[in-house]
């Protein structure tokens, strides 16, 4: 199977999977207000492999890519929430402005 990720009420109970099974996710980090979750979906199809990093807002089950994030790994949130900061496999920072997405 494929890699997902699953909430747990803070007062116990079932695990609940929030991810698409279709694909894998995974590296997943929680926003510093703890209502949304950051991770990297990767897609594979066949000879066709795409990684793209996902926000996952818990309110609504609204999923949004981070646009230009292909292949992009080791994200981490800002304190106040606003960006999203990630170690490319090439070595480079890469910072992305939430507001806009």
């Amino acid at each position: 199977g494929r890699f997902q990720i699953y909430v747990i009420p803070s007062t116990g109970g079932v695990p609940k999977p929030v991810t698409d099974p279709r694909f894998a996710a995974v590296s997943a980090t929680w926003s510093p207000e703890g209502n949304q979750l950051l991770y990297r979906c990767d897609r594979t199809d066949g000879s066709l492999y795409e990684s793209v990093l996902q926000i996952l807002d818990l309110s609504d089950n609204r999923v949004r890519n981070i646009p230009d994030s292909r292949h992009e790994f080791n994200q981490r949130w800002s304190p106040d929430g606003r960006y999203v900061a990630v170690g490319e496999r090439k070595g480079k920072l890469s910072i992305f402005e939430l507001v806009r997405l």
